[in-house]
């Protein structure tokens, strides 16, 4: 997520944000500090990413995080 936040060229506000609170939310989940309503809220800015960015970069910059909630949701939430 570092390297899509400090590769954004901030055209689109998606991307710019996303990818900035995308990483702040790795940071969180890192620090078993994430609350479920947080990672469902994050899940759906991703998804929004995914959708709304004008570039590949920014389309794409969710997909790792999303992948790592949806095929291991259950080991995110035990270590909350």
């Amino acid at each position: 997520m570092e390297f899509f936040a400090e590769e954004s060229c901030g055209q689109c506000f998606p991307c710019r944000r996303g990818t900035a609170t995308l990483l702040d939310g790795v940071h969180k989940l890192a620090a078993h500090q994430c609350s479920l309503t947080y990672l469902k809220e994050l899940e759906a800015l991703g998804a929004c990413m995914q959708k709304a960015c004008k570039c590949g970069l920014g389309q794409s910059a969710p997909n790792a995080f999303l992948d790592i909630v949806q095929h291991h949701r259950d080991e995110i939430l035990r270590s909350r």
